[in-house]
């Protein structure tokens, strides 16, 4: 190799949907019994909660809003941690090892950065979509890998959303094309078979569990890419 070619910095490998996709669905396999499982403890309270909620009469305006704000950061934590437990799962996949129990899970969380970050990422992306449209899906797809390097590598807001932009960089239409796949594909079959199960049934339990089946897609595909994007640029993992 001559100087010239050394001098010169490594093409990052591009990003292959159709691998992604398929990773994502081989993890599915493997763990869906705890992916479904660990999705029903979490989503299952926050459901009950919710209806329950629901059929609180109160007249008091102040009650009423401490009660919704709670209800709201229940429904977070809960995102966070399910978003947790599907992160552990493909990291444990990909290196070959047994998943980590949910404590454990838990435990090694980065909390604070993560709530913020679901805080934060619905508000820019709002924003942008007030704003013609596009940014908003831009900021949606460039900045959705965010809370995985959150966990991961254990970096802040700022550093966790300056590795997305940097890891979706150059890849933007096939990370677009993974979501379209699993996630916005999986949301439509979850949205028809909650109105079926909702005119038909009615029951919580029914819609929690169609809920569990599909929830895994979503961080699966996040985390994949994450970990995909970190193999293929090692400065995207540097501490």
């Amino acid at each position: 190799m001559s100087a010239q070619e050394e001098a010169q910095p490594q093409q990052r490998r591009k990003l292959r949907p159709a691998q992604i996709v398929h990773d994502s669905l081989a993890i599915y396999r493997v763990h869906w019994w705890r992916l479904i499982g660990s999705a029903i403890i979490v989503f299952l309270p926050l459901a009950v909660g919710d209806a329950l909620l629901e059929e609180i009469d109160s007249e008091e305006a102040v009650a009423k809003v401490a009660l919704q704000l709670a209800s709201g950061l229940l429904d977070l934590l809960g995102a966070v941690f399910y978003a947790g437990l599907v992160t552990a799962a493909v990291v444990a996949w990909r290196e070959g090892r047994e998943h980590e129990g949910p404590l454990r899970v838990a435990r090694h969380l980065p909390w604070r950065t993560m709530t913020v970050l679901d805080l934060l990422l619905p508000l820019i992306i709002v924003v942008g979509l007030i704003l013609l449209v596009v940014p908003g899906i831009l900021a949606a797809v460039y900045l959705a890998l965010a809370p995985a390097f959150a966990e991961i590598d254990h970096t802040g807001v700022r550093e966790s959303m300056r590795r997305s932009i940097r890891a979706v960089r150059g890849s933007f239409w096939r990370v677009l094309l993974v979501f379209v796949v699993l996630v916005v594909a999986s949301s439509v079959v979850q949205q028809i078979l909650q109105d079926v199960v909702d005119h038909l049934v009615g029951n919580v339990l029914v819609a929690v569990l169609i809920q569990a089946i599909f929830a895994p897609f979503y961080g699966l595909a996040i985390a994949t890419i994450t970990l995909d994007r970190r193999d293929a640029d090692p400065s995207l993992a540097a501490g």
